[in-house]
């Protein structure tokens, strides 16, 4: 076949393609925001689900620490208990803000158990992760033990 022949086969194949190439990149454009209005939402409520655990999350371990602390501050019977709860609250402060802290027994012996109990209130950011326990605030209370010496 000569080579003019050639070309003319070869052109309308090439200005179909580039015509259907076109087409079909504007519907790719609008099949792609589709999709985004579908998947965004459940990946907005993914990441807000990771926000508030883990700001509950940090919250307990602060509480815990902070229990710790007190327990540990409570072992020594010369230290009144005024001293033990200010330290668990200065220990608590930059991240949990504790509500209640409880010492038992209040009047410690050598060689018995002391309890520390830390209660704080946890609030979510999102409506839909108090949904887990019933809606609201959620009072969380953590306690530590140590032997008095």
């Amino acid at each position: 076949m000569p080579e003019r022949a050639k070309a003319l086969f070869r052109a309308p194949v090439r200005a179909v393609a580039l015509v259907r190439h076109d087409w079909h990149k504007g519907c790719s454009q609008g099949q792609n925001i589709v999709e985004l209005a579908l998947v965004l939402p459940i990946l907005i409520m993914i990441f807000a689900f990771i926000i508030d655990f883990s700001r509950l999350y940090h919250g307990y371990v602060s509480a815990t620490n902070a229990a710790r602390v007190g327990a540990e501050l409570a072992t020594n019977v010369s230290i009144p208990n005024l001293t033990v709860v200010s330290s668990v609250e200065a220990e608590a402060s930059p991240a949990v803000t504790v509500t209640n802290i409880a010492i038992s027994p209040t009047v410690r012996t050598s060689g018995s158990p002391v309890q520390i109990g830390v209660t704080y209130v946890f609030s979510p950011y999102t409506p839909l992760v108090s949904g887990f326990w019933g809606g609201g605030s959620l009072p969380l209370v953590v306690t530590a033990t140590a032997s008095v010496y």
